[in-house]
């Protein structure tokens, strides 16, 4: 598959096996963003960003 420039990332799946992996995930309060980019950080030693704290400063 060639690769372009957009910051997508595009697989194909069987449709049923699509439904299995977004319940789990969902299970695990997960989006499939975020375990994609868990799965390459671990598999390439990226650090992962940081979430911004929904604290305000002023605590």
């Amino acid at each position: 598959m060639p690769m372009k420039t957009s910051n997508r990332v595009v697989i194909e799946v069987d449709p049923a096996q699509k439904l299995k992996i977004y319940a789990a995930l969902k299970a695990r309060g997960l989006t499939m963003r975020e375990w994609f980019l868990q799965q390459v950080s671990q598999e390439l030693s990226i650090p992962q960003p940081t979430k911004p704290s929904s604290q305000s400063s002023n605590d």
